[in-house]
């Protein structure tokens, strides 16, 4: 984990300083670590991890979520990919690894809308205490 949170050696002061390493090994060592800390994690309360804009992730941060997914049977974790429909066929790794992950334990797909107008302007109301001018509200 400490190559991932290289803060880690700052807490944990008598971790084990491992040279980088590109093997396969080296990877699933690596995902396996991930795994077993977000477990952990998990076991004193429910955790949620999400993931945003899965949609530009890089080859290794999807595989790692592959990964990480397989492991979740019997957890206390869930794991949150989000990402743009629109952009999803741009990016054939997050194809790959949606199609892997529908096989695999509880995968929901939730479509997320945007915000209506009258939506936009009451949560700017709510945030700032002022109802917005119509310019704002339009603004996208």
């Amino acid at each position: 984990m400490a190559h991932i949170v290289p803060d880690l050696y700052d807490v944990f002061r008598d971790l084990p300083t491992l040279a980088p390493s590109d093997s396969d090994g080296a990877r699933f060592r690596l995902f396996d670590a991930t795994a077993v800390f977000l477990q952990r994690a998990s076991m004193g309360r429910p955790l949620v991890l999400v993931l945003d804009g899965t949609h530009v992730a890089d080859a290794p941060s999807l595989l790692l979520a592959r990964f990480v997914s397989r492991q979740l049977r019997g957890t206390r974790l869930m794991l949150v990919l989000m990402y743009r429909d629109e952009e999803i066929e741009r990016s054939t790794g997050l194809l790959d690894a949606l199609a892997d992950l529908v096989g695999v334990g509880d995968v929901r797909r939730v479509d997320l809308r945007g915000l209506g107008r009258t939506d936009v302007a009451h949560i700017v109301e709510v945030v700032t205490g002022a109802m917005p001018p119509e310019a704002v509200v339009g603004a996208t």
